[in-house]
């Protein structure tokens, strides 16, 4: 087998390589030059092999550089995304050999945190953004499956505090003293409220300062 041509794209940096049987694998250009690799010249099955990880390898680091910069992300919610797209890959365009999926994940994982690209604190403050009604515990239960220090999450301060949030949710429901005496609403805004993690004693004060105050 041999590389017939070496077709530029309308991405910066990539190119297509082309063999003689037509298939074609996308290619960082400086790596086309650090292999020492030649057009119309046989390949030998180890040259093969270093070529298609290379190609693999590019694009695990492109997709995960595109990620990051859609939100942040920290291993454990990188590495699944990383997984699909590996798969996609493998489909869509022609590899020969096996490539170790494994060994790729961990390469771009390595490089990510090397240039501190995979930083929890902007993740933390990310997650907490997007889940703005979610108490301290939950979230503090959700990162910690997710790898993430608590220290990352206790760094974002008191603005996120759970009597805080309750209160947003109480404003945004227009809660009243005359909605807690029916017993069915009062029910269910505590069921809503615990589903969200925060404790029962914790609710009852909040919502009777609130009902005062208001």
């Amino acid at each position: 087998m041999q590389i017939i041509a070496v077709k530029p794209t309308l991405r910066p940096n990539r190119v297509n390589l082309v063999f003689d049987n037509q298939k074609y694998l996308p290619f960082f250009i400086d790596d086309f030059v650090s292999l020492g690799l030649k057009k119309n010249k046989p390949l030998s099955a180890e040259k093969l092999a270093e070529i298609c990880r290379q190609s693999v390898l590019f694009l695990a680091k492109d997709y995960c550089f595109r990620q990051i910069s859609i939100s942040p992300k920290v291993e454990k919610t990188l590495t699944p995304k990383l997984k699909v797209y590996l798969q996609k890959i493998k489909q869509k365009y022609y590899y020969p050999v096996d490539i170790d999926q494994n060994e790729i994940i961990g390469f771009c994982l390595s490089y990510l945190n090397s240039q501190n690209l995979l930083d929890e604190t902007k993740f933390v403050n990310y997650y907490l953004k997007r889940y703005p009604r979610k108490s301290q515990n939950e979230l503090l239960f959700r990162l910690r499956q997710l790898g993430v220090s608590v220290s990352a999450v206790n760094d974002q301060g008191e603005p996120n505090s759970d009597r805080q949030k309750i209160i947003k949710i109480l404003q945004k429901k227009k809660i009243t003293t005359e909605i807690m005496r029916n017993y069915q609403e009062k029910n269910r805004l505590y069921s809503s409220l615990y589903r969200k993690g925060f404790s029962l004693s914790q609710v009852k004060s909040v919502i009777d300062e609130y009902l005062i105050s208001g």
